[in-house]
């Protein structure tokens, strides 16, 4: 497929893994709040600030008094003074984000959010261009809040492409930090490409039992008018052909049955789809295995993550904090736990508290450069700047390309107006991160105190846990609810059984084979056995046929009139099998028995439709919108089918047109010649 439907399944796949909802945080709204300020922030989640106290004085550096402060760099924080009182409305978008501002916020998550679904129904009300604006305002009250990315990118794409980009960009920068992020697009992406091939191969199944029910009803019938009439014998055919698909079987159970019994007359791509089928409902608990390991970091109470994940991008509550440090208490082996009670400790304002989970967690990670920065940070809040110092070293000799202690060390610098060593530092983590110093750099500007960067747990270190989870084929907990109430994803006990029908339908269908043997006339396709064929020179006929070549005068006029009656039978059919192969992708060259490129072409729909019906990407760790606009927009769905048809119908139609070409010529029979016994050969006679 070409790019733009790649691009349009990677989008709806991004989409399914940020898309946030009305969540119910467990911490109260700041709108709610007597005093907001008094409350440390710790909405952030990859920044920390070093909140100075009301009545706090900077640390002198006396063989530093003679030096110039460098250009831009202010060398001592400074308290805020008077107190911030939050908006009392939430209509006012610019007064949230002065709040954030001069409050010293680095957040407003859950503001963040409500702004954020009422410019989504603004936008979808049609009031384009101030729910714009009110998103770009989103993205100033939370920056982390990867959505309004997202959704401004898809809203400027023909607009404003600079702007697109540059959001894109941003959220790809977002995307490199959050492991949740890249679990969620993995494990949608794990699922829609799995129902796109089990949809498209149970699609195909099913089209092809259609096809060749012929073959199937006729040896049931030679078999049923031993006991009743050919006509009764016609509809206990019919019914036992569709009972099973009726029966609440599902549809590949019973097309697996059909193939199997079709077997001994299929071609070897049938019988390939008949293998295919077979290893795809026995392997269907391993598939529920792989989304269910996936869906691990998003569970709260399975090891090794016990919901860590979650915490990067979770408002602080006093209740979240204490659920976790019970957790570390209860799994002190847990480096994740003991990370995740430090982190949030140190966003309550309890740097000691802090200190110690980080020092357990350094324990269990000893080469760990991210606890040993967040460690320099809490050391910093103490007071203890040459403890951070020496920590900073160590996490840079760990991993000299982090650029969050580089920046740290250059602020712990900074206040000892050491700024020659300040700017060596800062120079070395601009040359790593630039945007990350550069957001830095006006988060400190805005505050007017030192800002520290905090970092959450590497992405890297969680997939290198999830390799190390244990990969359950008996839980079900991960299936999407799609897939819960379908029988074939009932566990081992339906994939065993799957298996032992394949076996039983192979034998079934050999034997019936050998008893009642059914094959194709030679001229229409018909289904014919022994009982009712008619051979006329090289062909077995149907009984129609017969007739037909029964009034020729001669036989290359009697296969003139068999041509004119197959063209007319083709003609009847091929109209709709034409049609239905426009309209449905692939199905057109089932017909012709072929199946590989209906596969691919009904996989890449069952994609799109899945995308298109909001049923692609069931993975997400926060709750969605349940207003209109807010998945993957219309626009970017609709080019992608665009695409898909313009690829798919000219191939088709171009095929066709060479099969009807091969059909409108007629098909001399080939003579066979008659064995002779060795040594009987008129060669060899007159050899010797």
């Amino acid at each position: 497929m070409p790019c733009l439907l790649c691009a349009a399944i990677a989008l709806a796949l991004l989409t399914g893994a940020v898309r946030a909802g009305d969540a119910v945080w467990d911490s109260t709204s700041s709108a709610a709040q007597d005093d907001p300020v008094a409350a440390p922030d710790t909405t952030a989640p990859a920044t920390g600030t070093v909140p100075p106290a009301v009545e706090a004085t900077p640390e002198p550096a006396p063989e530093a008094a003679d030096e110039v402060p460098a250009e831009g760099v202010e060398p001592l924080p400074i308290a805020r003074s008077g107190t911030v009182v939050a908006p009392t409305s939430l209509n006012d978008l610019d007064a949230w984000t002065d709040y954030r501002v001069r409050a010293h916020l680095l957040a407003l998550p859950v503001e963040a959010r409500l702004f954020y679904r009422r410019a989504i129904m603004l936008h979808a009300s049609g009031g384009t261009e101030p729910a714009i604006k009110m998103v770009r305002g989103v993205i100033k009250l939370d920056p982390a809040f990867v959505a309004p990315r997202l959704t401004l990118a898809a809203w400027l794409a023909f607009r404003e492409t600079g702007e697109a980009i540059d959001q894109l960009g941003d959220i790809a920068h977002l995307v490199r930090e959050s492991f949740l992020i890249q679990i969620v697009t993995a494990a949608n992406a794990l699922y829609l490409i799995l129902q796109a091939l089990f949809l498209s191969i149970v699609a195909i199944s099913v089209v092809v039992v259609a096809l060749n029910q012929g073959r199937l009803r006729h040896g049931w019938m030679e078999r049923l008018a031993s006991f009743v009439s050919p006509e009764t014998a016609g509809w206990w055919s019919w019914a036992l052909l569709l009972a099973p698909y009726l029966a609440g079987l599902g549809p590949a159970l019973p097309s697996l049955v059909f193939l199997g019994l079709l077997w001994p007359s299929a071609k070897l791509r049938e019988r390939s789809l008949f293998v295919v089928l077979t290893l795809t409902l026995a392997g269907v608990p391993l598939m529920t295995a792989a989304l269910d390991r996936l869906s691990t970091p998003l569970q709260d109470d399975r090891a090794p993550f016990f919901g860590v994940p979650q915490i990067q991008t979770a408002p602080f509550s006093p209740e979240l904090r204490a659920d976790f440090d019970a957790r570390a208490a209860a799994h002190p082996d847990s480096p994740f736990l003991c990370f995740a009670s430090a982190w949030l400790a140190q966003r309550s304002g309890d740097p000691a508290a802090a200190e110690a989970q980080y020092r357990r967690t350094l324990e269990l990670w000893p080469n760990d450069d991210r606890a040993l920065n967040n460690l320099g940070n809490t050391l910093v809040q103490q007071g203890r700047n040459d403890e951070a110092i020496t920590t900073y070293r160590k996490a840079i000799a760990t991993n000299p390309r982090n650029p969050a202690a580089h920046f740290n060390i250059a602020q712990v610098y900074t206040m000892r107006f050491d700024f020659h060593t300040a700017n060596d530092e800062l120079a070395r983590a601009s040359a790593l991160d630039f945007e990350l110093v550069k957001s830095l750099q006006v988060e400190r500007a805005e505050a007017k105190w030192a800002v520290l960067a905090d970092q959450w747990i590497a992405p890297g270190v969680f997939w290198a846990a999830m390799k190390r989870a244990p990969f359950s084929t008996t839980a079900a907990g991960a299936l999407p609810p799609l897939w819960r109430t379908r029988i074939e994803c009932s566990g081992w006990t339906i994939s065993l059984l799957a298996f032992a029908l394949a076996v039983v339908s192979l034998l079934l269908g050999w034997w019936l084979h050998r008893t009642v043997p059914v094959r194709s006339c030679g001229n229409c396709g018909r289904a014919i056995c022994r009982r009712c064929a008619e051979r006329r020179r090289e062909m077995a006929l149907c009984p129609d046929c017969a007739v037909i070549w029964s009034r020729a005068e001669s036989p290359d006029f009697g296969r003139v009139l068999l041509f004119q009656h197959r063209r007319r039978q083709l003609a009847r059919v091929g109209a709709a099998y034409r049609i239905l192969g426009v309209f449905v992708p692939g199905f057109g060259y089932l017909p012709h028995r072929k199946l590989l490129r209906p596969v691919l072409i009904m996989s890449a729909a069952a994609a799109l439709a899945s995308i298109s019906f909001g049923i692609g990407a069931p993975f997400t760790y926060e709750p969605r919108f349940a207003v209109p606009g807010h998945d993957v927009p219309w626009m970017s769905l609709g080019l992608a089918w665009l695409v898909l048809y313009a690829v798919t119908v000219p191939i088709y139609l171009a095929f066709d047109q060479h099969v009807r070409a091969k059909t409108e010529t007629p098909v001399t029979p080939v003579r066979r010649h008659r064995l002779t016994p060795p040594g009987n050969h008129p060669t060899m006679q007159a050899a010797a």
